[in-house]
């Protein structure tokens, strides 16, 4: 019920973006929701703590909780996906979700099986990282 709901928000925050897109794309949008049979919507409610901790590293902090939650399902046989997307900044799927417009979604998360079996493999990082 809550991925329903939370997949009619994207599919409405995305209507409200490009009215004219055919239902076909709507739906598709709709059932980003229902991936997978578990969806944690990992946000920053960030506080004003002026020097002390920067916007930055409260959102930082999040992402750092989210890695240690991936690799505790993967740990435990599940596959996960990190998701961002229009649908994270979208002040509307927030509401819907219960978040205030200031809060930032820091992802969608996706916890079920695998699709299909497969290798592992690492991300490309030529040019992309620079190491210093």
């Amino acid at each position: 019920e809550a991925r329903e709901r939370l997949g009619a928000a994207m599919r409405e925050a995305r209507r409200e973006k490009n009215p004219q897109l055919p239902d076909e794309d709507l739906q598709r949008e709709h059932d980003k929701a229902l991936r997978a049979p578990t969806i944690i919507v990992a946000s920053a409610k960030l506080t004003d703590a002026g020097d002390k901790v920067p916007a930055i590293e409260q959102i930082v902090a999040v992402g750092a909780a989210v890695q240690n939650l991936l690799l505790a399902a993967h740990t435990l046989g599940y596959g996960t996906m990190w998701k961002t997307g229009p649908a994270a900044y979208d002040n509307g799927v927030k509401a819907a979700l219960g978040l205030d417009a200031d809060e930032a979604i820091v992802g969608f998360i996706y916890i079920g099986t695998t699709a299909a079996a497969g290798t592992i493999r690492p991300a490309a990082l030529d040019g992309k990282v620079r190491w210093l």
